[in-house]
């Protein structure tokens, strides 16, 4: 392992784009030679306060031993605070999970650390970058026990996180996560630029006005490259004062199946090169918001 990604591990946090453009091109290579990719998430809580993040001199001892305990080509870093990542490029699912128990025992073993939680995820055949791979791995890993509720606002960063990442991989200007409330849609995600679309947090909009209840319902495909090409919405308020020029959009379902709303990304120009792909990349993600937002609330009856 060089001395700069020795550095990485146990100065400043590289952060997800840098380790996402690491996965993209391991993806890359492996695709070519047709074996799979592997991504760990780890992370660490200290032993002074639950839950806590350990303090600096923690985090270095464990950035070293897992640098320490990769093998050559693994690429790894440091994500924020006592989040971590190693890409194993050429690793099945098998193999990730062995490392993964591994990687879990060199860093728990750190004097200072209170609990670790990990998680591995493994590409199935072609996936065409590593979006789908780390947000399944970061799913996987806030659903792990020994942290506490899995169960998160709509706004807590690791979902914001997925959305940035899900908004940039397909090249749209805003990503959001709309529950449907009492006959309205509600906003209580917004990744982007909201404001050019005159949109804020807690927002809401009559469902009968939005492109959400016209998808769910069938009305529109969940893809809409070109807003001014579809009746349906074309003539809508919200397709001038917001101006709308492509529509993607899944409903999006809570771990119980129920439907609590939709994920869905706006781009003001027209998007006349997406495809199906592209809806399938949302769903994906889509299955792992639902699965670690908080459900409705249950109502007396």
């Amino acid at each position: 392992m060089s001395p700069d990604l020795l550095q990485d591990l146990t100065a400043q946090p590289t952060g997800e784009r840098a380790l996402h453009a690491t996965l993209r091109e391991a993806l890359d290579r492996d695709r070519l030679d047709g074996v799979p990719t592997s991504v760990i998430v780890l992370s660490v809580t200290g032993r002074h306060g639950s839950g806590q993040q350990p303090p600096e001199p923690v985090l270095m001892a464990v950035g070293s031993a897992l640098a320490a305990g990769c093998r050559p080509g693994d690429v790894a870093g440091r994500i924020a605070g006592g989040h971590f990542a190693i890409v194993l490029a050429s690793t099945s699912e098998q193999d990730a999970r062995q490392i993964t128990q591994r990687m879990t025992e060199t860093a728990g073993a750190q004097p200072g650390v209170e609990a670790v939680r990990a998680a591995a995820a493994s590409t199935p055949p072609g996936p065409e970058d590593g979006l789908e791979l780390m947000a399944v791995a970061r799913a996987a890993q806030a659903s792990s026990a020994g942290f506490g509720p899995t169960a998160r606002r709509a706004g807590d960063p690791p979902i914001q996180r997925i959305l940035r990442l899900t908004r940039e991989r397909l090249g749209m200007d805003l990503a959001f996560v709309g529950r449907f409330r009492d006959g309205d849609l509600v906003f209580e995600a917004l990744q982007g630029d909201a404001d050019s679309f005159g949109l804020e947090l807690g927002a809401r909009l009559p469902l009968a006005a939005s492109y959400c209840r016209r998808m769910v319902d069938g009305r529109i495909e969940n893809l809409v490259p070109d807003v001014s090409a579809e009746p349906q919405v074309r003539d809508l308020p919200v397709t001038r004062e917001a101006d709308i020029g492509a529509y993607l959009g899944v409903p999006l379902h809570g771990a119980d199946g129920s439907l609590l709303g939709t994920l869905c990304c706006l781009s003001h120009e027209p998007l006349p090169d997406a495809s199906s792909h592209d809806v399938a990349v949302l769903e994906l993600v889509a299955g792992i918001v639902g699965e670690l937002i908080e459900p409705e609330p249950q109502r007396a009856q």
